[in-house]
């Protein structure tokens, strides 16, 4: 990590790189993981509790020299990702999977995840050519309206999304082809029989990701792995703290810090936090009324639904310009165009708008 960090500060830019510091990203996560789960192995012959994730992962004893090279630069996904346990790594060489007996099968997804691979590489060449970062940083874009503008950029991280998305599609579909995803066996009806499953090495859930009314929802279904990584190997480590929001924030930090130094990379993790803080409490308060039941019983769902798609798509493109901008000076620029908007609907939740739907909620209540 700490030659992740000497190597960010000698190379990066204020563009969008592609360096050797790409690969170690995720070289410094699978090493990570690897030392505790070593730690774990040496706690469970000890007797000591583990979690019942910790377990499935846990190391008894240290892998070879051979093993090692092989699980860093597993050939499908060393570059880019997603990354696995080395317990996956090791059920794969010793012929845990069923590899020979499915190939079918295997043929088959991997088949599928290619061509969904591909098609999101299009949607993406597709999109960027219509949504620009290098139009939303011109006068022209002050020009435009303000409701114009959000949209834009909203539409603009949508689809700029779609690289990454693409870049893990045809990873998987390689993880898939090699039978290294191998996750189990599942019934589709209980009339059905044993069907194995293959999305072992899976890093996006795209149904979940498109259909998506709240963060919440991207987080559990964009780059899934790297985010069982921050709950396993961070959040659920910081326990310690006894506070969930400061072992939220110190595992965004960290996945801050594992991206780069640039400020834009902490603000759109300080984005995240915020926002994830508001989502939980807001709908913890509004799940509770019947209002809110009965808006989603009738069709007004429809209508319901439409803005919540609006207001995910929107934010996102707010929490992810200062990611792609990365300096201070650019990303601030434009969030200027948008009157920083996420900070006037975020950042006040705790000590204006919370206290104010709660007393609305009472008022609301009792007339039910």
């Amino acid at each position: 990590m700490t030659y992740l960090l000497v190597g960010y500060v000698m190379t990066e830019s204020e563009d969008y790189d592609i360096t050797w510091t790409m690969p170690h990203c995720v070289l410094t996560l699978k090493l990570i993981a690897l030392a505790f789960d070593l730690w774990d192995g040496k706690k469970m012959l000890r007797g000591l509790p583990l979690s019942e994730n910790n377990r499935l992962t846990a190391l008894i004893d240290t892998p070879t020299l051979e093993e090692l090279i092989g699980f860093i630069y597993f050939p499908a996904c060393f570059l880019v990702g997603p990354i696995f346990s080395f317990r996956r790594y090791l059920d794969f060489i010793t012929d845990k999977f069923p590899v020979n007996l499915d190939r079918e099968i295997i043929a088959s997804r991997a088949m599928k995840r290619l061509l969904q691979g591909l098609g999101y590489l299009i949607a993406f060449q597709v999109g960027i050519s219509v949504f620009s970062m290098k139009y939303m940083m011109s006068d022209e874009f002050w020009e435009t309206s303000i409701i114009y503008r959000h949209f834009y950029s909203g539409l603009w991280a949508h689809f700029a999304l779609y690289k990454y998305i693409s870049c893990w599609l045809l990873t998987e579909a390689s993880c898939i082809r090699f039978g290294l995803s191998f996750n189990g066996y599942v019934k589709k009806s209980p009339e059905d029989n044993l069907v194995s499953t293959w999305d072992g090495c899976s890093n996006i859930k795209l149904m979940r990701f498109e259909g998506a009314t709240k963060f919440q929802h991207y987080i559990d279904s964009f780059n899934c792995n790297t985010n069982y990584f921050a709950a396993e190997y961070v959040y659920k480590r910081l326990k310690f703290l006894g506070n969930r929001n400061l072992s939220q924030f110190f595992t965004l930090l960290f996945l801050a810090l594992w991206h780069g130094t640039r400020s834009g990379y902490y603000m759109t993790f300080f984005n995240e936090f915020i926002i994830i803080y508001m989502e939980k409490e807001f709908e913890s308060i509004i799940s509770k009324t019947n209002l809110y039941k009965k808006l989603w019983a009738s069709k007004a769902k429809y209508l319901l639904y439409a803005f919540l798609k609006t207001y995910t798509i929107v934010f996102m493109g707010w929490s992810l310009i200062p990611f792609d901008l990365k300096v201070f000076s650019k990303w601030w620029q434009l969030y200027a165009t948008l009157y920083f908007s996420g900070f006037i609907v975020f950042l006040p939740w705790a000590y204006v708008y919370k206290p104010a739907l709660n007393k609305l909620v009472k008022w609301y209540t009792p007339s039910q």
